[in-house]
């Protein structure tokens, strides 16, 4: 991305005491971004055709770094969309925290995979003396005595069962939305004009209402 820019960056000269607060004032991007790079370069061309030249030459390097899974240059990896700065460079730091998050769902997947398969051939799990030998895999004993394979598991709680004292473990979670600051309005004024949330929440509502009618 940054090859891009190359031999048209004038080099700026960045006052380190307003280099923090400047951006948020204005409603900006931080001074090191890529935004800021992309921006000092478009305003020293002569002619609207080659700035448009050099966007369409942006979005596709966009879209290449998306296609491999590469981050974008002078925007953070894995931040939510900052809403004290300007919605481009919100816009870009949503695609690179999509970036890492598709990387955490494709580990999360492999690993899935590796415990199912190393679950599936312990066919004796229980040690001699009945208690559960050591593992990277997570049993869970019900009240039968019978063993439970547990999947999804995120980290482990202070917490234990009623019935058989085993530790509850907090399973993966839905990571939050990514809103900018144009969704956040957008949501906002959907809200005030129809009182709800629409279909997604009446189907969320749904889906939770099943989901403790299973567990009763």
């Amino acid at each position: 991305m940054q090859i891009l820019l190359e031999g048209h960056f004038p080099g700026r000269k960045v006052d380190s005491a307003n280099a923090s607060s400047l951006p948020k004032d204005l409603h900006g991007a931080p001074p090191e971004s890529f935004i800021v790079n992309l921006a000092d370069v478009t305003g020293h061309m002569k002619s609207l055709r080659k700035m448009a030249l050099l966007w369409c030459k942006i979005v596709a390097e966009l879209r290449r770094l998306w296609s491999e899974g590469q981050y974008i240059p002078g925007i953070p990896p894995d931040q939510i969309p900052d809403l004290n700065s300007c919605l481009l460079y919100q816009q870009l730091q949503v695609i690179n925290r999509c970036i890492s998050r598709k990387k955490r769902r494709i580990a999360a997947a492999e690993s899935l995979d590796s415990v199912v398969r190393l679950g599936s051939s312990n066919t004796d799990v229980l040690a001699d003396d009945g208690t559960l030998p050591a593992t990277p895999v997570l049993y869970a004993k019900v009240n039968t005595g019978e063993l439970i394979l547990r999947l999804g598991v995120d980290s482990q709680s202070d917490l234990t069962m009623l019935e058989t004292g085993e530790p509850i473990y907090t399973p993966v979670m839905q990571e939050e939305p990514l809103l900018t600051e144009d969704l956040i309005k957008e949501t906002e004024e959907l809200v005030l004009r129809t009182g709800s949330l629409g279909a997604g929440c009446s189907q969320l509502l749904s889906d939770m209402q099943a989901f403790k009618v299973k567990f009763q």
